[in-house]
């Protein structure tokens, strides 16, 4: 036996660092697997933006002094639909999802609610947060495309609700959340394709 195959326990010694070794590659395997997991589910799948689950595991709880949150509504999304189509509103909800990037640093992400609404989450006093929330719509109705049935060009306008936690108060992001959905209920109810923030 030791002449034929040489030292049995060598042998087993080797099989055995062999196992181990492609345990730990499809350990890894498999983290990598559930990490890739872990980041789809936190993607919207028309956009590629964070979805609601991602945007939330991102906000600090309590938020600090100084978060902004900025509700982005499409204008009149249904008649977009209506008039030039499903595969035209997904362009459409596309190029909103792409101007938010833009604004994306270390300290601001932007992510679909659902629908047609939009967050963008950002650091800054009031004024500066509403500052950004100008630009969006400033940029947002200079967006247009060529309709998908042939109906011809559209173009689009936002509407926009801002709340900024303070250090005053006990906030959580529900009530920022919240806050924001009342500034743009109101800034839709003024007219649209404007911005509103939260008193």
């Amino acid at each position: 036996l030791l002449n034929q195959y040489g030292n049995p326990w060598l042998m087993l010694s080797d099989q055995l660092l062999l196992g181990v070794t492609n345990l730990g590659l499809l350990a890894m395997l498999v983290e990598r697997a559930q990490e890739r997991l872990r980041i789809l589910a936190e993607l919207d799948p028309l956009t590629g933006a964070l979805n609601r689950a991602g945007l939330a595991a991102r906000v600090p709880e309590p938020p600090p002094a100084g978060t902004g949150v900025i509700l982005i509504d499409v204008d009149h999304f249904k008649s977009i639909n209506d008039r030039y189509g499903h595969a035209t509103g997904d362009d459409v909800l596309r190029k909103v999802g792409n101007l938010l990037k833009q604004f994306e640093s270390p300290q601001c992400f932007s992510g679909r609610l659902g629908g047609e609404e939009f967050a963008i989450v950002v650091q800054g006093t009031a004024p500066e947060v509403a500052g950004v929330a100008e630009l969006i719509r400033r940029q947002a109705a200079r967006m247009s495309g060529v309709s998908r049935n042939g109906s011809g060009e559209w173009g689009c306008t936002v509407s926009l609700g801002v709340s900024v936690s303070d250090s005053s108060t006990e906030q959580t992001s529900h009530d920022l959340l919240q806050k924001a959905d009342e500034a743009l209920y109101q800034a839709k109810r003024n007219g649209r394709n404007q911005v509103k923030v939260a008193g």
